[in-house]
């Protein structure tokens, strides 16, 4: 019960934050929300899929982009194994 609970916190934050791009698409502050949350959910593949997304300036990336992408490719570029902690898709 306790996972679905998380999922639908995933997918309900996850379909906030879209909307927002949505609305403003060139508002990087909502995008790179979206990037954390699916970072903090090690949803990683998608936190990367969003991140490399055109935004307001394709092309320009500022400090924070640099940051999320950097911890994300850390992230993918570690082995998994199924038997570490943390490595279930939620929380």
């Amino acid at each position: 019960m306790l996972q679905y609970q998380a999922y639908q916190e995933y997918v309900r934050s996850s379909a906030r934050l879209k909307g927002a791009i949505r609305a403003n698409p060139t508002d990087r502050e909502s995008r790179y929300a979206l990037v954390r949350l699916c970072i903090s959910y090690r949803q990683f593949t998608a936190a990367k899929a969003v991140l490399d997304e055109p935004a307001d300036r394709p092309g320009e990336k500022d400090a924070a982009w640099q940051k999320l992408n950097s911890e994300i490719e850390a992230a993918l570029s570690k082995p998994l194994d199924s038997n570490a902690p943390g490595t279930s898709p939620l929380p």
